[in-house]
């Protein structure tokens, strides 16, 4: 099963971002650079891959690897290319240093890079949530047609609808900057929802954790507003 790549590497970056907060993106980039992360442009230097854990689980999740699956435990290690999976009734929360990752029920997820400075999941369907702490370089959850990132301290809620072909991207605390496959790049802090077919197109969407299909499973992460 090939890597699907980061669109935050792979696409030309037309950046279109607001005014208000493109000196964010600016002193991310240039603190980037400077420690030579690749998604700003830098060389990198050799890193040891995150240890990431299953920390929680609800029901039956699986990981799959070369067409190998196993049933997940808590205390469990994951490694890149591994395609994790949730039944119905099922939640995953998987830990590593400062990062905390869940899923609900019926998702599927790839861990595309556990690279501390690339830190990325490619999800193929489903609802998944993301929180990140202040040394955390940065958190990006791919789908068919955009990547969702967060660079600084906060949590980022994402539900892929991928037989609609749609993604609703919800930054709780602090900006998501997205890139499209188009190249369009914009940064948001509020709920927003790229339909990925057709034609990439993009709108404000209301966000309330507390209601809707997925209350139950964030209400279980603890993400309240």
């Amino acid at each position: 099963m090939g890597d699907t790549p980061c669109y935050h590497k792979a696409m030309e970056r037309k950046t279109l971002i607001p005014v208000a907060l493109s000196g964010f993106l600016i002193a991310s980039l240039l603190v980037g650079a400077r420690f030579g992360f690749p998604w700003a442009g830098g060389a990198g230097e050799a890193e040891k891959p995150l240890s990431l854990v299953v920390s929680r689980i609800e029901g039956e999740a699986t990981a799959d690897a070369a067409g190998r699956s196993r049933a997940l435990v808590v205390g469990d290690t994951l490694v890149r290319g591994e395609v994790l999976a949730t039944s119905d009734d099922t939640r995953l929360e998987l830990t590593a240093d400062g990062v905390r990752f869940g899923m609900d029920e019926r998702t599927l997820v790839e861990l595309t890079s556990l690279i501390p400075s690339d830190l990325a999941v490619t999800v193929r369907t489903g609802r998944v949530a993301a929180t990140i702490s202040a040394d955390t370089a940065g958190f990006g959850i791919v789908t068919k047609e955009s990547e969702s990132r967060i660079s600084t301290a906060g949590t980022l809620a994402i539900t892929y609808y991928n037989f609609e072909d749609r993604v609703d991207i919800a930054p709780v605390e602090g900006p998501v900057a997205v890139f499209l496959s188009d190249g369009r790049t914009f940064i948001s802090a509020s709920a927003q929802e790229v339909t990925e077919a057709p034609s990439l197109s993009i709108r404000a969407i209301p966000f309330d954790p507390s209601a809707g299909a997925g209350a139950a499973f964030f209400a279980w992460y603890g993400l309240t507003r």
